[in-house]
């Protein structure tokens, strides 16, 4: 099958993490050395993600990589403007798409991720007759703060879909009865050959939490601060490190020593996926403390490690973490997530790596999500060719 991927986000050389999860998805499907994968993402580019990294360096990098050809074209964001994005992405969008179909000829799908490409995934149905699956992302319709203009163009691409998939039940469910047509529920894939067990690893001296997040107001770190600190009350012997960067990063660290723990707390900054990787495998237990998450892509990654999880409830880990097995879920509140904390400590050697690994395998895997996603490619593209 020839599968193109729309991507809202990807890998630059500004954000190495942004949109890594659409990379892999794709380098899962193409490990089927019969399907033919490729990307086209149109990258809008923030002023001050240029300021940070000290370059001007946009415009179109073609790579291919795990049997992936990737066309991923940068532009400098016009902050607000959300109908210049949208535009953009769509005249971009086009431009490669002509030039990919008269390389590597017609794909007989397009898999859009995030609704703001959905007037080039349209246009690209309009012209060339390519049918598009949407998979939804977008923590905007939980906190029901999608601006009106972006309202209108979220509404005519899932209205025009083919297939419309979300990454949690609770978002599907949002969803559906948001725009009155069926969400189907599929995760994001982790890759479970990458995140994996490590026996060789030493025990740890004092039992330590691991949270890889960016430091913005939707990953709640003051609260998981607070709650760290009512953990060192009962036990001291614990520490927290906190992998990520963003605008909220040196106020946290100001936090950590306003509530005199910051020597329990390590800012490791913006770690590369096989440092994050090392500290999962290291950890005794992941930490999520976000307001709301539409699936929680780091919380399969940990679990895939074989180690246990505490989140708070934000919508996505409640598809993640579906038994005490696999780790604890709790109320959004500093006093609810310590106590959540304390009884992962108390209850750790009842956490059973193996098991733990098991249950992410059975739901996130390669085979697992790329079956279910190549069924729904395989049901729309029958339609046209009826």
């Amino acid at each position: 099958m020839h599968i193109l991927i729309l991507a809202s986000g990807y890998p630059t050389e500004y954000s190495l993490n942004q949109g890594i999860f659409f990379r892999d998805q794709a380098e899962s499907l193409a490990r089927d050395r019969e399907n033919q994968v490729a990307v086209i993402a149109v990258v809008p580019i923030s002023g001050k993600a240029v300021m940070d990294k000290m370059r001007w360096s946009f415009g179109l990098k073609t790579t291919m990589s795990n049997h992936v050809r990737t066309f991923v074209y940068t532009f400098l964001n016009i902050p607000k403007v959300h109908k210049y994005r949208v535009l953009k992405g769509r005249k971009r969008g086009m431009k490669l798409l002509k030039e990919y179909i008269q390389q590597f000829g017609k794909p007989d799908i397009i898999h859009l991720h995030g609704f703001q490409g959905g007037l080039f995934a349209q246009a690209a149905k309009k012209k060339y007759g390519i049918p598009y699956v949407i998979t939804e992302h977008s923590t905007q319709f939980i906190d029901d703060i999608v601006s009106p203009d972006l309202e209108s163009y979220a509404k005519s691409t899932f209205e025009h879909s083919d297939a419309a998939i979300a990454v949690s039940l609770p978002f599907a469910e949002i969803m559906t009865k948001r725009y009155g047509r069926t969400f189907q529920y599929i995760p994001n894939v982790v890759d479970t050959d990458v995140f994996e067990l490590n026996p060789t690893v030493q025990k740890n001296a004092e039992f330590t939490f691991f949270n890889a997040a960016a430091f913005v107001v939707e990953k709640n770190h003051p609260m998981l601060l607070e709650a760290f600190s009512m953990v060192l009350k009962n036990y001291p012997n614990t520490r927290l490190r906190l992998a990520g960067k963003g605008y909220a990063e040196l106020d946290m660290q100001q936090y950590a020593k306003e509530l005199r723990i910051e020597q329990k707390v390590d800012f490791l900054g913006l770690l590369p996926r096989k440092e994050i990787v090392k500290e999962m495998q290291q950890m005794d237990a992941f930490v999520l403390s976000s307001k709301v998450e539409t699936f929680g892509v780091v919380l399969i990654e940990a679990l895939s490690c074989g180690k246990p999880a505490v989140s708070t409830y934000c919508f996505g880990p409640e598809s993640i973490i579906t038994s005490p097995e696999i780790g604890i879920l709790c109320n959004q509140n500093a006093a609810d997530l310590a106590f959540a904390m304390e009884q992962m400590i108390q209850e750790r050697s009842n956490y059973d790596s193996a098991l733990i690994r098991k249950h992410v395998i059975d739901q996130f895997s390669n085979d697992t999500v790329i079956n279910q996603l190549m069924q729904v490619y395989q049901s729309v593209i029958s339609k046209y060719n009826v």
